[in-house]
């Protein structure tokens, strides 16, 4: 008999997931992050909805305002954080400690 916790599907984490996951851990608002992109209230929009990707500078910025790593923003990494648990924001960066969140992955 199999497990009832192992059925079923696991649902596409997409980047615009990402995106929003990044926002919301940092407490960073959707405007904020346009005005720091500098684009506008509607380009954010389509980043949010996935109807369109930022470009590699977009998503390196969103990455580095937010703390996050950047191989986790793209959908290079599981977790949050790089393997290694280094800090992916640095000390003092936007005036807050480094963030280092440890992920580990199932065996």
């Amino acid at each position: 008999m199999s497990n009832p916790e192992q059925q079923g599907r696991v649902p596409a984490f997409e980047l615009r997931h990402r995106l929003a996951l990044a926002l919301e851990s940092e407490g960073i608002g959707v405007s904020e992050m346009g005005t720091y992109l500098e684009v506008s209230a509607s380009t954010m929009t389509n980043y949010l909805s996935g109807r369109t990707r930022p470009g590699g500078g977009k998503l390196k910025l969103w990455a580095i305002r937010c703390g996050v790593s950047y191989a986790w923003l793209i959908g290079q990494l599981e977790g949050p954080n790089d393997p290694s648990g280094m800090p992916v924001r640095p000390s003092g960066c936007n005036g807050r400690p480094p963030l280092t969140i440890l992920t580990s992955r199932a065996a």
